[in-house]
């Protein structure tokens, strides 16, 4: 199967339908939610055993009855006020004039995303980033009918994060929605940036609005002592903190993939000064977050700095006489001569180089040691090219284009096998799935 098959086959569209599914004689109700050329999704409100076969039957509007045997790949772990369960099919025997009709299906959902995509302009974008958080809840708990474009960042949001356009407001559910509004803003921004750059009118929209994204982010981060003040006395303020740092981690890796893409593809623009006040202000944040993110010392970084300088004993009252015509910062800081002659410079010249060698090969070796320690320990079915543990975080890095040909089946495999990794490793809390373009695609915590 070719590059451009794998994709296509991942690629899933919003098909409901009420079926029949016919199981050990039984004849359960269900419904399809979606599906694609490697199989559908269902919800039923029976238990339905996994990895066996079942039968199934529904009525397409134009294509009429569709009937075939599917297999029950694996249930999906969703939460449902009504305590229904879902399920991914592949499928497994459908014969010509069937296979014809779901085809036809596929084809016909296809040309419908196709016009719809098309529907969307660059202003119709910007409209809905300006609505924000008013667009979120006109829209959250009808996601079905909204453009894929638009909901796709909603639909991945935590329940939690759901939950808080719901009912009364109170302060610690105004920063998480406005956490959740920037994380859907600066999406939004991110994949707008290779339009917008086609022509220059359109670059002051882009840079204006990510600046006032990113203003109202560092807004709302000055908040967080007071909120944990207000959550102290809370029963579910451990819960409550928890939510809060990973809304803050989503928004923060969503921001700096908004920004990186702007900084980098900008970068061969020409700008009006003002315009590129705005760039300045995106490439100084942008590099803090990189700064945050990458705890890598490099070469550079490394000074031989000495608070004075060597002072030979018989020149020393000479060297006072000097030293009254150096400058208040000469006699602070002395930087000494790797060029001085004598065997001695030259030995530690050549010490000090090994040793920087050395501790970069050092280095080098024990994050790959890391990574392959959690390669090993989670066995996801996804190459990583990184891990590595700060803290109570673990940090899972992957390429662009392998996460890409994952399907939904395979992308909640890699959540509960990294959630029963959590389960059982006493250090790590919140688990970060990113590509390595910085580009967050999942974010697991556990409450153990």
């Amino acid at each position: 199967m070719t590059e451009s098959k794998k994709k296509r086959a991942a690629t899933r569209y919003p098909y409901v339908a009420d079926a029949q599914c016919i199981k050990e004689d039984q004849v359960l109700s269900c419904q399809l939610q979606d599906i694609s050329t490697s199989g559908i999704q269902i919800v039923s409100p029976t238990l339905l055993g996994e990895e066996q076969q079942i039968s199934l039957v529904w009525e397409d509007a134009e294509e009429g009855e569709i009937e075939g045997v599917f297999y029950v790949m694996r249930k999906f772990q969703k939460e449902d006020k009504e305590n229904r369960h879902f399920y991914g099919l592949r499928y497994y025997q459908l014969d010509a004039f069937c296979k014809q009709k779901v085809l036809n299906v596929l084809n016909k959902l296809k040309n419908v995303q196709k016009k719809e995509s098309e529907k969307i302009s660059l202003e119709s974008i910007y409209e809905v980033v300006d609505q924000g958080q008013r667009y979120i809840v006109q829209n959250l708990s009808n996601l079905k009918e909204v453009h894929p474009f638009f909901a796709k960042p909603l639909e991945d949001l935590s329940s939690y994060e759901k939950e808080v356009f719901e009912g009364e407001v109170d302060p610690y559910k105004e920063v998480i929605q406005s956490f959740v509004t920037a994380h859907f803003q600066c999406v939004l921004l991110k994949n707008v940036v290779p339009f917008a750059l086609k022509k220059p009118k359109r670059i002051p929209s882009l840079l204006s609005r990510a600046v006032k994204v990113l203003k109202t982010i560092e807004e709302t981060e000055s908040k967080e002592e007071a909120i944990f003040d207000y959550i102290k006395d809370f029963e579910n303020a451990a819960d409550l903190r928890m939510q809060y740092n990973e809304s803050t981690n989503r928004v923060f890796y969503s921001k700096q993939g908004m920004m990186g893409k702007i900084v980098k593809s900008v970068e061969s623009v020409q700008l009006l000064p003002e315009l590129q006040e705005y760039l300045n202000i995106i490439s100084k944040r942008y590099d803090h977050t990189i700064e945050l993110t990458n705890p890598n010392i490099g070469l550079e970084d490394i000074h031989t700095v000495s608070k004075h300088p060597p002072v030979d004993k018989k020149d020393k009252d000479k060297s006072k006489d000097k030293d009254k015509a150096k400058s208040k910062f000469q006699q602070k800081y002395y930087v000494p001569s790797l060029e001085t002659k004598g065997v001695g410079k030259k030995v530690f010249l050549v010490l000090m180089i090994l040793g920087i060698i050395s501790v970069n090969v050092f280095n080098y070796f024990n994050k790959q040691q890391e990574t392959n320690k959690y390669i090993s320990a989670i066995k996801l079915p996804i190459p990583i090219t990184e891990a590595y543990r700060d803290g109570t975080q673990l940090f899972l890095l992957f390429k662009p284009q392998d996460w890409a040909k994952l399907d939904e089946v395979r992308t909640n495999e890699i959540k509960n096998k990294v959630k029963d990794f959590m389960a059982n490793d006493k250090w790590v809390r919140t688990t970060l799935l990113r590509t390595d373009d910085a580009d967050i695609k999942m974010i697991i915590t556990t409450l153990q």
